[in-house]
């Protein structure tokens, strides 16, 4: 890679426009792989170049022109791709960014447009994929990018059914060819497959019917994984795929709807970080209090079934397992929320900490069988690659936790151990006595 790739400052993601050599190994790379798959597309990727041109390539760049060096790369693969019987697909980003580009591409090229988000969140603001949708794909075959939400620790309804339905509505105006169903495992892959399942399942039945409710996807998740209709799975479910963003637990709104969905921050990020400071001081702590008490509610109606009298019981298995994630996620978002609020002050009493430290026990017993379920579900749905990766993620998370509980410098921690403390009522009969 050191060779090959772009070697700009910050993140390399992308191969060297220059070099012959490197076009040649790409187009070796790409004769040696093709043949494996029987899809009649290959995806050549081109989302987020951010350092293109700014490092091997900048000299060429500067010299031919962005856009002509660009078009002039990724026509060159379409057309070995084309002599082997493949079409090529990319994403959108490029032509959307530098406007140029599109009319410079072959017209065989099928862009791919994605966008992960709600038509009005930060990232649209910036990024104009919904916006620019029609008139980048004007004289370009097309297909639009949604996403099953799978990577965001929980499934976030809200925005599972806002982005499929964004991109429903632009594919019908675009005359889209096709609906890619994508699913980015961020956080180091430490979301379960099963929510890659549920997000998709939605998605394809939303493309048939577009009046297809929540209630609708309850019931579907309950034939398809008990094997029946039952009622305290179906409120379960609703209640895993909803909590993200609901207003009763996360009252001020603009912690998802602007910037995303948060589950993943609460889940995974320290204590004293920034995006937990940033989300949990927006909120109330009556909010998320009823969002622990209704994740252990969840968690109940849950394991009253028995995972063998399911038609699926492994993924049965894992919605326990997901109901016990919310568990984590909650008490570590009370516990977060305490110390957030506990910043800055300047006192604290035994009655304020021993339920704390209750609760941070009960989330560590939590979060221990979250890590041997992951790590169980890796070893045997996954090759080994960045396993090890993800459980240090998980246990970095749960080790961090024990910064959660604050004990201030109260006055009665610098008694000699056993001294004889007044009891308030003793105090003030003896200030009283004194006065």
């Amino acid at each position: 890679w050191e060779h090959h790739g772009e070697q700009a400052p910050g993140r390399n993601l992308n191969f060297r426009l220059d070099s012959a050599e490197t076009r040649r190994l790409v187009k070796q790379w790409l004769a040696e792989l093709v043949p494996l798959f029987a899809s009649p597309y290959v995806h050549a990727g081109c989302d987020e170049l951010f350092t293109l041109g700014m490092g091997n390539s900048g000299d060429l760049m500067r010299r031919e022109g962005f856009e002509k060096t660009l078009a002039g790369y990724l026509n060159e693969i379409a057309g070995h791709l084309k002599s082997m019987g493949k079409r090529m697909m990319m994403y959108a980003d490029m032509p959307i960014h530098y406007p140029e580009l599109r009319d410079m591409l072959d017209d065989e090229i099928i862009l791919t447009n994605w966008n992960y988000g709600k038509l009005h969140e930060a990232y649209e603001a910036d990024n104009h994929h919904f916006s620019r949708h029609l008139d980048v794909c004007a004289k370009h075959e097309n297909w639009v990018v949604g996403n099953c939400m799978a990577e965001y620790a929980l499934t976030p309804f809200s925005r599972l059914e806002a982005n499929t339905a964004a991109w429903l509505d632009l594919g019908a105006e675009s005359k889209a060819d096709g609906f890619i169903v994508s699913d980015w495992g961020t956080g180091e892959n430490s979301n379960p497959f099963v929510l890659t399942l549920l997000g998709s399942i939605y998605i394809l039945q939303k493309i048939n019917d577009r009046n297809y409710s929540l209630q609708d996807f309850a019931a579907e998740a309950s034939n398809i994984i008990i094997g029946r209709r039952n009622a305290d799975f179906e409120q379960a479910f609703k209640f895993l795929i909803t909590a993200q963003g609901n207003d009763k637990y996360f009252d001020d709104l603009r912690v998802s709807d602007l910037r995303g969905p948060f589950f993943s921050a609460l889940f995974l990020s320290s204590p004293q970080s920034k995006a937990i400071h940033r989300i949990l001081g927006a909120v109330s702590r009556e909010g998320i209090v009823a969002f622990v008490r209704d994740a252990e509610a969840a968690a109940a109606m849950i394991g009253k079934i028995a995972p063998d009298a399911t038609s699926e019981p492994e993924l049965f298995r894992d919605i326990i397992a997901l109901a016990r994630r919310t568990q984590v996620v909650a008490l570590r978002a009370l516990l977060c929320y305490d110390r957030v609020w506990d910043t800055g002050s300047a006192w604290n009493t035994e009655k304020d900490i021993a339920p704390r430290l209750e609760m941070l026990n009960e989330y560590r017993a939590l979060a221990r069988e979250d890590i041997k379920w992951y790590q169980e579900l890796w070893n045997k749905d996954n090759l080994e690659s960045c396993r090890d990766r993800c459980i240090c993620l998980l246990e970095a998370a749960m080790r961090e936790m024990d910064d959660a509980v604050v004990f201030m410098d109260n006055a009665r921690n610098h008694f000699t151990p056993g001294a004889f403390l007044p009891s308030s009522n003793t105090f003030n009969q003896t200030i009283k006595h004194k006065t």
